[in-house]
Protein backbone atom coordinates (compact mmCIF):
# COMPACT_ATOMS: atom_id res chain seq x y z
CA UNK A 1 0.00 0.00 0.00
CA UNK A 2 1.16 3.48 -0.68
CA UNK A 3 0.05 6.87 0.49
CA UNK A 4 -1.42 8.68 -2.45
CA UNK A 5 -0.81 12.04 -0.79
CA UNK A 6 2.93 11.51 -0.66
CA UNK A 7 2.93 10.01 -4.12
CA UNK A 8 0.97 12.87 -5.63
CA UNK A 9 2.98 15.57 -3.87
CA UNK A 10 6.21 13.99 -5.09
CA UNK A 11 4.71 13.49 -8.53
CA UNK A 12 3.64 17.11 -8.76
CA UNK A 13 7.14 18.20 -7.79
CA UNK A 14 8.71 15.88 -10.35
CA UNK A 15 6.11 16.36 -13.06
CA UNK A 16 5.03 12.72 -13.06
CA UNK A 17 3.20 11.21 -15.98
CA UNK A 18 0.17 10.47 -13.75
CA UNK A 19 -0.21 14.12 -12.81
CA UNK A 20 0.41 15.26 -16.38
CA UNK A 21 -2.18 12.78 -17.65
CA UNK A 22 -4.68 13.84 -14.94
CA UNK A 23 -4.15 17.50 -15.80
CA UNK A 24 -4.64 16.75 -19.51
CA UNK A 25 -7.96 15.06 -18.71
CA UNK A 26 -8.96 17.94 -16.44
CA UNK A 27 -8.08 20.40 -19.20
CA UNK A 28 -10.93 18.92 -21.22
CA UNK A 29 -13.34 18.44 -18.32
CA UNK A 30 -12.88 21.40 -15.97
CA UNK A 31 -12.17 24.27 -18.36
CA UNK A 32 -14.72 25.82 -20.72
CA UNK A 33 -14.37 25.23 -24.45
CA UNK A 34 -15.49 28.71 -25.48
CA UNK A 35 -13.67 31.39 -23.55
CA UNK A 36 -15.25 34.82 -23.47
CA UNK A 37 -14.89 37.99 -21.42
CA UNK A 38 -17.26 36.92 -18.56
CA UNK A 39 -15.34 33.67 -18.12
CA UNK A 40 -12.00 35.51 -18.01
CA UNK A 41 -13.46 37.95 -15.45
CA UNK A 42 -14.69 35.05 -13.31
CA UNK A 43 -11.30 33.34 -13.29
CA UNK A 44 -9.49 36.65 -12.74
CA UNK A 45 -11.55 37.31 -9.61
CA UNK A 46 -11.04 33.71 -8.48
CA UNK A 47 -7.26 34.08 -8.91
CA UNK A 48 -7.25 37.27 -6.84
CA UNK A 49 -9.50 35.75 -4.18
CA UNK A 50 -7.47 32.56 -3.76
CA UNK A 51 -4.05 34.21 -3.93
CA UNK A 52 -2.85 32.30 -6.98
CA UNK A 53 -2.55 35.61 -8.86
CA UNK A 54 0.78 36.30 -7.12
CA UNK A 55 2.09 32.85 -8.04
CA UNK A 56 1.27 33.12 -11.74
CA UNK A 57 4.07 34.13 -14.05
CA UNK A 58 4.29 37.64 -15.45
CA UNK A 59 3.33 36.43 -18.94
CA UNK A 60 0.31 34.58 -17.60
CA UNK A 61 -0.89 37.60 -15.64
CA UNK A 62 -0.35 39.87 -18.65
CA UNK A 63 -2.34 37.52 -20.88
CA UNK A 64 -5.25 37.41 -18.44
CA UNK A 65 -5.22 41.21 -18.10
CA UNK A 66 -5.14 41.64 -21.89
CA UNK A 67 -8.00 39.18 -22.34
CA UNK A 68 -10.08 41.10 -19.82
CA UNK A 69 -10.08 44.01 -22.28
CA UNK A 70 -10.82 41.82 -25.30
CA UNK A 71 -14.48 41.95 -26.34
CA UNK A 72 -14.71 38.88 -28.54
CA UNK A 73 -14.11 35.17 -28.30
CA UNK A 74 -10.77 33.43 -28.59
CA UNK A 75 -10.66 31.64 -31.94
CA UNK A 76 -7.00 30.65 -32.19
CA UNK A 77 -6.51 27.05 -31.07
CA UNK A 78 -2.98 27.70 -29.82
CA UNK A 79 -4.04 30.69 -27.75
CA UNK A 80 -7.07 28.76 -26.53
CA UNK A 81 -4.86 25.92 -25.23
CA UNK A 82 -2.54 28.39 -23.47
CA UNK A 83 -5.45 30.20 -21.84
CA UNK A 84 -7.10 26.91 -20.84
CA UNK A 85 -3.87 25.80 -19.13
CA UNK A 86 -3.76 29.09 -17.20
CA UNK A 87 -7.41 28.69 -16.20
CA UNK A 88 -6.71 25.12 -15.10
CA UNK A 89 -3.84 26.34 -12.93
CA UNK A 90 -6.20 28.86 -11.32
CA UNK A 91 -8.84 26.17 -10.84
CA UNK A 92 -6.35 23.75 -9.25
CA UNK A 93 -5.63 26.29 -6.52
CA UNK A 94 -9.17 25.91 -5.14
CA UNK A 95 -10.57 23.05 -3.08
CA UNK A 96 -12.76 22.02 -6.00
CA UNK A 97 -9.73 21.89 -8.26
CA UNK A 98 -7.72 19.82 -5.80
CA UNK A 99 -10.65 17.43 -5.40
CA UNK A 100 -10.91 17.12 -9.18
CA UNK A 101 -7.17 16.39 -9.43
CA UNK A 102 -7.26 13.72 -6.70
CA UNK A 103 -10.49 12.23 -8.09
CA UNK A 104 -9.00 12.01 -11.56
CA UNK A 105 -5.81 10.43 -10.20
CA UNK A 106 -7.84 7.84 -8.28
CA UNK A 107 -9.96 7.12 -11.37
CA UNK A 108 -6.78 6.61 -13.39
CA UNK A 109 -5.36 4.31 -10.71
CA UNK A 110 -8.60 2.31 -10.70
CA UNK A 111 -8.36 2.08 -14.49
CA UNK A 112 -11.71 3.78 -14.92
CA UNK A 113 -10.29 6.19 -17.47
CA UNK A 114 -8.32 3.70 -19.56
CA UNK A 115 -10.73 0.81 -20.00
CA UNK A 116 -12.80 2.38 -22.76
CA UNK A 117 -15.27 3.60 -20.17
CA UNK A 118 -14.02 7.18 -20.10
CA UNK A 119 -15.59 9.04 -17.27
CA UNK A 120 -16.67 12.49 -18.37
CA UNK A 121 -18.82 13.08 -15.33
CA UNK A 122 -17.38 15.86 -13.22
CA UNK A 123 -19.74 14.97 -10.38
CA UNK A 124 -18.31 11.45 -9.97
CA UNK A 125 -14.71 12.62 -10.10
CA UNK A 126 -15.48 15.52 -7.75
CA UNK A 127 -17.25 13.24 -5.26
CA UNK A 128 -14.34 10.78 -5.31
CA UNK A 129 -11.83 13.59 -4.74
CA UNK A 130 -13.84 15.15 -1.91
CA UNK A 131 -14.25 11.76 -0.22
CA UNK A 132 -10.50 11.31 -0.45
CA UNK A 133 -9.71 14.80 0.87
CA UNK A 134 -12.14 14.36 3.77
CA UNK A 135 -10.14 11.42 5.10
CA UNK A 136 -7.60 12.24 7.78
CA UNK A 137 -4.06 12.38 6.37
CA UNK A 138 -3.07 9.18 8.18
CA UNK A 139 -5.97 7.29 6.58
CA UNK A 140 -5.42 8.55 3.05
CA UNK A 141 -4.14 5.18 1.98
CA UNK A 142 -4.67 4.01 -1.53
CA UNK A 143 -4.23 0.31 -2.03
Amino acid sequence: MSLIVDALSKAVAEGSSLVIYAKRILLDIATPNKISKPIIEKFFRKALRTGIWRKLGAEQRALILALRLWRGRIKSTTLLEIVKSILLEIELSTLRGKALLYGTAIAIKNRLLKAGNIIRSISYILATGIMYLNNPPMLRVYG
